[in-house]
């Protein structure tokens, strides 16, 4: 299997695509936010064997798995109505820049919508797909089937989304295919503010997101937040040297949407996004935004 090391950025898919070095960027650490939860989460975790054979809860599993492609995770809705649409895109541009492994400088995207939107905002897939149309990327939508995908509908392609923007994902066998898909060095990106808990609870998805699941973040701290209604979530992007920031770090926005509350795995991956509620002093801050490779 090939691994994320393997790959530098793209940098040559025209003015979207950055084009910059990402040695010495800055850890978690350095970004000044504090962790939100304890350490222990349900669920079992994508172990080393080809046939993603679950490993159990036990404390002790490792959860890296085989050396995968480049990996983004953005827990929101990318049209939020309180989104900058233009912030929104660049986010979206940056990730798929970086998940692209080397030698694809316009690589071939494909966007799932997860069966399991519920009819909430099920435009938001079609929204990703046409940003990156617009951005000049070769880029396909497809319906998850209701038992999911295969490996052989990734065929083709470099840079994979799996996209739902209000719910958890349900097909273990969707995140198979993803899986098998990162192990040979191509780009993953989970989207959507419940990406960081499967369905059922019987899958951890910290495996592939790096990202530790507490709840899905409708009540934080007193305060509720869903669907646009209550209070808001504010979102700060810190100004650090990540391509995934490349042009928009240092920036903050509210959101209106929940945001799965999470905390980070701490095993390889860098938080570029943090959430906490919009006017308030002295809350938590909780990942947004995470993203590896190994």
């Amino acid at each position: 299997a090939l691994g994320c090391n393997d790959y530098d950025l793209a940098g040559n898919g025209g003015d979207y695509l950055p084009n910059q070095d990402d040695d010495d960027q800055p850890s978690d650490d350095d970004t000044g936010h504090e962790e939100t939860g304890d350490d222990d989460t349900e669920g079992t975790n994508v172990g080393d064997d080809d046939d993603f054979e679950p490993q159990g809860d036990d404390d002790d599993d490792d959860t890296s798995g085989d050396p995968v492609g480049r990996v983004v995770t953005v827990l929101l809705t990318l049209n939020d109505q309180y989104m900058d649409q233009n912030l929104s895109a660049q986010l979206l541009i940056n990730s798929v820049a970086w998940v692209t492994p080397a030698g694809y400088g316009s690589p071939e995207v494909l966007v799932i919508r997860d069966d399991n939107h519920s009819g909430e905002h099920p435009e938001d897939s079609e929204h990703i797909r046409d940003t990156l149309v617009a951005a000049g990327y070769a880029a396909d939508l497809i319906d998850e089937p209701g038992g999911g995908i295969s490996q052989q509908d990734l065929a083709g392609y470099e840079v994979a989304i799996l996209s739902n923007p209000g719910h958890s994902p349900d097909d273990l066998s969707t995140l198979q295919a993803l899986y098998q898909f990162s192990v040979q060095g191509f780009g993953l990106i989970f989207q959507g503010d419940d990406m960081a808990a499967f369905d059922d609870g019987s899958f951890s998805m910290e495996s592939l997101t790096r990202l530790a699941f507490i709840d899905n973040g409708t009540d934080y701290h007193g305060h509720h937040i869903d669907n646009d209604n209550g209070d808001l979530y504010e979102v700060s992007m810190p100004p650090v040297n990540h391509p995934v920031l490349d042009g928009i770090g240092g920036n903050t926005f509210v959101y209106g949407d929940d945001i799965d509350t999470t905390e980070p795995a701490d095993i390889d991956e860098e938080v570029l996004g943090w959430a906490t509620v919009y006017g308030t002093n002295g809350i938590p801050t909780k990942p947004v935004i995470a993203a590896y490779s190994q």
